[in-house]
């Protein structure tokens, strides 16, 4: 059974304990990743840390929208299904069953999670067994996701800029074919001042974390240091605010709830958006 500190009840770790989360990435890494070893080792990471990730630029407005998804979806009856496509770790899979179980639904709750790697499927699966969730996982890309079944909730988060531009239409579309009739799609992604290349993750301050001896990596330091420096496998590109309204409106897919949070830079942020189909 999970410590208290980390139930699933409980709002601030929903469960997750991240620092576990840090250590089993580390440990499947080389053997389930394809060269996105350093980033499905990073990310559980940098939250541990608190140094900043996608999922903290966000995670208040985000997860707030997933319980206000919850709160509405209690009243109904039936199975409630969520799928998550894409995950770096158990973050996504853990708002969304926190959610559920705040408002009652968890007992009937199916979660499935989809991304192209194991490394976070594996981190899901250990989190519903530590959580006695009904869970399913699959290996695809998001470009050719298997045969699913139709959700009530979609989660989408910090995806759509891994890619590529000339499929990102194609990307959303499906996406939005996986929403249920009444369901929901809850998206997140950055928007910059022009597109190009996304900006660079906090390599440079887990670097000097580890060098300082700020905490102990759960592998050598040389190869820990060493892991920081290597390449995405993946280009990750920016896009506008507008181009990225534009998209969620070429996919036929009509906002809800549209919800901003700005960077200093000028015209930077993320959107979070509660979407369905039209």
């Amino acid at each position: 059974m999970p410590s208290p500190k980390f139930d699933l009840a409980d709002p601030l770790t929903r469960g997750e304990d991240l620092a576990h989360n840090y250590r089993l990435a580390t440990s499947l890494a080389d053997k389930t990743c394809h060269g996105c070893g350093r980033y499905h080792i990073v990310y559980p990471l940098t939250r541990w840390l608190d140094v900043g990730t996608a999922h903290k630029s966000d995670r208040a407005e985000f997860a707030q929208a997933v319980d206000r998804w919850a709160t509405a979806r209690a009243q109904a009856p039936g199975a409630v299904t969520v799928l998550v496509v894409g995950a770096a770790d158990s973050g996504l899979l853990a708002i969304a069953a926190h959610a559920c179980a705040k408002t009652g639904m968890l007992s009937r709750a199916r979660f499935a999670v989809v991304d192209r790697c194991d490394t976070p499927l594996a981190l899901c699966r250990d989190f519903a067994v530590r959580h006695g969730l009904d869970l399913t996982t699959r290996v695809a890309t998001v470009e050719r996701l298997p045969d699913l079944s139709p959700a009530q909730l979609v989660i989408v988060h910090s995806l759509l800029r891994f890619v590529p531009p000339e499929t990102r239409l194609d990307c959303l579309r499906a996406w939005g074919g996986l929403v249920a009739p009444g369901g929901r799609m809850i998206l997140s992604n950055t928007f910059a001042p022009q597109s190009g290349p996304a900006r660079s993750p906090h390599s440079t301050r887990l670097r000097d974390l580890a060098e300082s001896g700020a905490f102990e990596p759960a592998e050598p330091k040389e190869r820990f240091i060493a892991r920081l420096g290597e390449g995405s496998p993946w280009t990750a590109t920016d896009v506008t605010e507008s181009e990225l309204l534009g998209l969620l409106r070429a996919a036929g897919l009509v906002a809800h709830e549209v919800h901003t949070v700005r960077e200093a830079d000028p015209g930077a942020g993320r959107l979070v958006a509660v979407l369905s189909r039209v």
